[in-house]
């Protein structure tokens, strides 16, 4: 029976979400402020916690030594109160919060990457380039040289939405991938059946196509016309005498 996908996995997929619409939130809605996306957040973080420490139970993961989601969902609701314990500091900080984020949704791209070499992708090495790429901007984006200064916000906006929307397209085909990959094992698994059946089938079939060419070689053998030599039987003195006297008589 296949395992129930830990939600830690889809931690991943809820950031590029956010990000997507918190970036088109930033750059089309009036009015919007950088504050409702720390209550975002806090809201985001909480709902994951308590959904985490309740399936924690409910699916019997305590069970599984390397299960870790009890322990996830708790550091999560942790994290939301003191959001909303320091919502105005948080909301300070929030431009380096989400380049943070975005720099980690990067890495994730970049193991993706890696992921689909391994399955055999043939778009590895698209995601690879574009993670470097991603990761190389986003440092840049944390630093905030000179030169970007002016522009950091709406350089935060752009990184925030293709990070998120190529995390989500990467996502995808990693899990495109694994079930390509899944059924690809399933039909290797099933030749050696297939394959003895075939090995059976062709040892029969050089048996018979021997036991054929030793066939045909006796009875050209046995049909071959007796060939007379040469060498005279030599005739014995006596028989001569004995033939010339028959005839004089």
């Amino acid at each position: 029976m296949k395992e129930k996908r830990s939600e830690i996995s889809l931690l991943p997929v809820l950031a590029d979400v956010i990000c997507i619409i918190a970036a088109l939130a930033l750059g089309f809605i009036k009015g919007f402020e950088i504050k409702y996306i720390s209550m975002g957040l806090f809201i985001a973080l909480l709902v994951c916690g308590v959904i985490s420490v309740v399936l924690y139970f409910t699916r019997e993961s305590y069970k599984k030594v390397m299960n870790y989601s009890f322990s996830v969902g708790v550091l999560m609701i942790a994290v939301a109160c003191c959001i909303l314990a320091r919502i105005d500091d948080v909301t300070a900080q929030m431009s380096m919060i989400l380049a943070l984020v975005t720099l980690t949704l990067s890495v994730v791209i970049l193991q993706n990457s890696i992921q689909m070499k391994i399955l055999g992708s043939k778009i590895w090495v698209a995601a690879l380039v574009i993670a470097l790429g991603f990761i190389v901007a986003n440092v840049i984006l944390i630093i905030e040289p000179a030169f970007i200064k002016d522009i950091a916000d709406k350089y935060l906006n752009i990184m925030m939405f293709l990070t998120g929307i190529c995390g989500l397209i990467f996502m995808i085909a990693v899990r495109v991938e694994i079930s390509l990959f899944a059924g690809r094992e399933q039909k290797l698994a099933d030749m050696p059946d297939e394959f003895e059946g075939l090995q059976e089938e062709y040892v029969a079939s050089e048996k018979e196509d021997t036991f054929n060419e030793a066939h045909s070689e006796t009875v050209i053998e046995n049909e071959k016309p007796f060939e007379a030599t040469s060498e005279e039987t030599p005739v014995e003195a006596a028989d001569i005498e004995d033939l010339d006297e028959s005839k004089e008589l």
